[in-house]
């Protein structure tokens, strides 16, 4: 009896000493690269060209999130000092916090060498929401990733047989992500000369690609929570609606506008018999070349494309 114990005491010192068994997922991260999503809504792109088995990839904050009002939890301030890679957007509160605890990579999507950043009309400021909405920095951004992807899984992976497929694999990638935005470029300024009246400032790098000027975007300050238009812009954007122009409206994943803006835009633009392109908020699932594809499915449906 006192033999059955003393065992019993070891195996209970024992179990407290080494303390709980790591899940599944931390003894894979021990060898994989893992890639903190901070911005919400890019996980999927991240996600559609990772290295299956050798990769984690941990969305931050949450799909359909306004980043500008996201706050981190302790889980997440840990995922994000224990990331290989860390994306952000560049500018919100959780980006900033993002920034400064980051101890792997940090890639700032507005602070991508050669990314084209477009100027907010009226405001004359740069806009620094989501620019990899149009297709061109969509794949700099892209590229950029795979290159530290294969940078980390050189350093990180334990056997050739884990480099050569994850490099391999990544490398294909940049193939694929090419003939996806080549044929997206086929629709490139096929909409030249029209103006148009956007309700958030990610719409504006999603439709101008296309040809579209932008005239006026409602909300610059780009919170989906805002509810006050100037007046002057109120007026401005309903002439340009009367007059041929086109409005965009960001909707969430169910097909309605994500901001009290983006009602006013679409009722107003119905009142006033103007075309209306829908663009899915950045901030939802799926990947930004789906979007996309959403987008110029609607620029052939209202007969917008001139060639």
């Amino acid at each position: 009896m006192a033999l059955i114990l003393i065992v019993a005491t070891i195996a209970v010192v024992i179990t407290n000493s080494i303390g709980p068994f790591p899940t599944p997922k931390e003894l894979a991260s021990e060898k994989s690269l893992m890639v903190a999503v901070v911005f919400p809504g890019i996980a999927d792109d991240v996600k559609q060209y990772s290295c299956d088995g050798y990769e984690i990839v941990e969305e931050v904050i949450p799909s359909g999130v306004d980043p500008h009002e996201a706050q981190l939890s302790p889980e997440k301030i840990r995922v994000i000092k224990d990331a290989d890679i860390v994306i952000i957007g560049g500018h919100t509160p959780a980006d900033i916090k993002s920034r400064n605890i980051a101890r792997g990579i940090i890639i700032n999507i507005t602070g991508i060498k050669g990314l084209t950043l477009k100027t907010i009309p009226i405001y004359n400021v740069t806009n620094v929401h989501f620019p990899i909405y149009d297709p061109q920095n969509y794949l700099l951004f892209m590229e950029n990733l795979i290159k530290y992807k294969i940078n980390v899984q050189n350093s990180k992976c334990i056997d050739n047989t884990q480099c050569n497929y994850c490099i391999n694999l990544y490398k294909s990638y940049i193939d694929t992500l090419h003939e996806r935005i080549n044929e997206l470029m086929a629709y490139k300024s096929c909409a030249a000369g029209i103006q148009s009246v956007v309700d958030l400032p990610p719409a504006q790098y999603a439709i101008e690609w296309l040809g579209l000027r932008v005239k006026i975007i409602l909300s610059p300050s780009g919170e989906v929570s805002s509810q006050y238009i100037k007046p002057s812009l109120l007026r401005r954007a309903e002439e340009v609606l009367a007059n041929g122009g086109v409005a965009v409206v960001t909707i969430d994943g169910d097909g309605k506008p994500i901001s009290k803006v983006g009602e006013w835009l679409e009722e107003n633009s119905k009142r006033l018999n103007a075309s209306i392109i829908y663009v899915k908020s950045p901030f939802i699932k799926g990947t930004v070349t789906s979007k996309l594809t959403y987008i110029v499915g609607q620029i052939e449906a209202a007969n917008l494309c001139t060639h």
